[in-house]
């Protein structure tokens, strides 16, 4: 993997960060933020994203010989099956029938150089994306984005009303639409200001038996069909919020470049 690409974690670690994130007053303290927060949610309006034609996430695109080993991808924990990629992700795919889009939030691990597996529990609005799809004999287009304002990220963990887009939700607590760019492969959007998006079609085929704590045994397979990033990107990470790993990330912790020996 090329050392010259970064991760960030503990993003919103903090009520200060998770205020300018959700565009609250950063200075106000946890009682009066959660105050703010019901305020803002009892006059909330969805407000639709903006698409526009170019952005910064096509600076860099690769279609042909796709490397996703090029990406720093750790082990986050010993017991881990694999190398996630997909933390503080989000995972967008489109209903077949009726149109409408989710970006969710699921666990993503390397496979190979151009392979992908994920996760999606029972009842997602994205597998039921991805069932739609496989029940018409078609592998379902996705786009992935690593690296985006971190009210997606929070979006994408949160239950928004069905067929609200995670978009839509986020432009509401913003006030301002969050622009998008469609993919030149699957039409599906592409947050604009996102560091690192990956298209590509999640099959009906699973792979050999994964060794994890946290997943199946197998795992529908994601096909890269390409990869796009800004000329200076970095990958967001999100560590699992039980007490032993907040004290592992606190002080909060800035962009760090993954030594190889944690990468293997």
């Amino acid at each position: 993997a090329r050392q010259d690409i970064q991760i960030l974690c503990s993003q919103i670690d903090g009520i200060q960060r998770l205020a300018l994130a959700m565009g609250t007053d950063p200075k106000l303290g946890t009682t009066d933020f959660i105050q703010a927060w019901r305020q803002k949610i009892r006059n909330f309006q969805p407000v639709e994203p903006e698409y526009v034609k170019d952005a910064p996430i096509f600076e860099n695109r690769v279609e042909k010989d796709i490397d996703l080993e090029a990406f720093p991808v750790p082990r986050w924990h010993e017991l881990d099956g694999g190398r996630y990629i997909g933390t503080d992700d989000l995972v967008i795919t489109q209903d077949p029938e009726e149109g409408w889009v989710n970006a969710g939030t699921y666990r993503v691990m390397l496979q190979a150089q151009d392979a992908l597996a994920l996760y999606i529990s029972p009842g997602k609005h994205g597998g039921l994306h991805r069932q739609k799809y496989f029940d018409m004999g078609k592998p379902c287009p996705v786009v992935m984005s690593f690296g985006h304002h971190p009210l997606l990220f929070i979006s994408g963990c949160t239950d928004v009303p069905v067929k609200m887009s995670e978009f839509a939700y986020a432009g509401g607590v913003l006030n301002e639409p969050v622009r998008l760019v469609r993919g030149p492969h699957t039409g599906l959007p592409i947050p604009a200001y996102s560091e690192i998006a990956i298209e590509g079609e999640m099959a009906p085929i699973v792979f050999p038996k994964v060794r994890s704590v946290n997943g199946p045994d197998t795992t529908p397979a994601i096909r890269g069909l390409s990869r796009w990033c800004v000329s200076k990107h970095f990958i967001i990470g999100s560590t699992p919020s039980c007490a032993a790993s907040r004290r592992c990330v606190r002080p909060p912790v800035k962009a760090f470049t993954v030594p190889s020996s944690v990468r293997r």
